[in-house]
């Protein structure tokens, strides 16, 4: 088996968790994307920026008997906060596997939430198509879960976690 030296082994993650930043930039694009384009259809009113007016009607109207309401309450603002948190948290990331799982966990759940929400939508409103703006949420999701999988953890060099078998020193 030939041996990889730390200098590869960290220029991999360094060029992986550069890849990683530039998933989470794209997701920014897509997202602003969304907030300025159709959400649904060719409705005059549909752009994703008015997603936020209907959040606060329905905090404000406080009937929260609707579970598929509910879900998009929530986990909407939760794929947005973190969407904007990602490129920065890179840092943590790198060397916290602990928060690495929790925003991978966190950010597939808002994917697959935030789908079948759309999805839902579409069923219940009988409408013809989604807007440019619903595929720009959802590839917003996508390319935001694909940067969390790219970001590569540090290699460690200290000769404590040499002993305990994370990693060669230098």
């Amino acid at each position: 088996m030939a041996e990889v030296n730390v200098d590869q082994r960290a220029s991999h993650a360094w060029v992986m968790n550069l890849g990683a930043l530039g998933f989470f930039i794209a997701a920014l694009l897509a997202l602003a994307g969304f907030h300025f384009m159709a959400w649904w259809g060719n409705e005059p009113n549909s752009q994703g920026w008015h997603t936020w007016l209907e959040l606060a009607e329905m905090v404000q109207a406080r009937n929260f008997s609707d579970p598929i309401e509910n879900t998009g309450l929530v986990m909407f603002p939760t794929s947005i906060a973190l969407m904007l948190a990602s490129p920065l948290l890179i840092g943590v990331l790198r060397r916290s596997r602990l928060v690495w799982w929790l925003l991978v966990l966190s950010s597939g759940a808002c994917l697959i939430a935030l789908g079948a929400f759309a999805f839902a939508i579409s069923i219940t409103e009988d409408a013809d198509s989604h807007g440019p703006g619903f595929y720009c949420l959802l590839a917003a999701l996508v390319l935001n879960l694909i940067g969390m999988f790219l970001v590569r953890r540090d290699i460690p060099t200290t000769p404590l976690s040499a002993e305990l078998g994370e990693g060669p020193v230098q």
